[in-house]
This record gives structure tokens, C-alpha cells and sequence, in this order.
């Protein structure tokens, strides 16, 4: 049920995503000005992944013990 609802996610958002690729709130004004963006670096990365992996887990072992 999981794997559907997540499947079903991913297409719709790639279905969608040629609409928002195109898509530029600026028209009117012109193009907007440049903004300062963080990095992610490389560990900021992996603690990301780790704490996603964490919690993908947490819930898989969550729904073995229900079922």
C-alpha cells in the first residue's frame, strides 16, 4: 500500500514537472534578482540521508510489528 501511494506520488510529480519547469512568476516585472542560496555540503548531505534512512526504517519496523 505504501509502495502504491509512493508510486503514485512520484509519477504525478513527474507528470507535473514540465508545467513548473516553464513556469516564471517574474513576467510582468522582469527578471528577478539574484538571492544568496545555502550549499550542502558533502556531511550535511549524509546527515540528511541518515536521518531520512532513520525514519524510513523506524516506520518499516513499526508496520512488521503491527502486521
Amino acid at each position: 500500500m505504501i509502495r502504491t501511494r509512493l508510486a503514485l506520488a512520484v509519477a504525478s510529480l513527474a507528470a507535473a514537472a514540465p508545467a513548473y519547469a516553464h513556469h516564471r512568476p517574474w513576467h510582468a516585472g522582469g527578471p528577478p534578482r539574484a538571492v544568496v542560496v545555502p550549499e550542502i555540503d558533502a556531511s550535511a548531505g549524509l546527515l540528511a540521508i541518515g536521518a531520512l534512512a532513520t525514519v524510513v526504517l523506524f516506520m518499516w519496523e513499526r508496520q512488521r510489528r503491527k502486521g
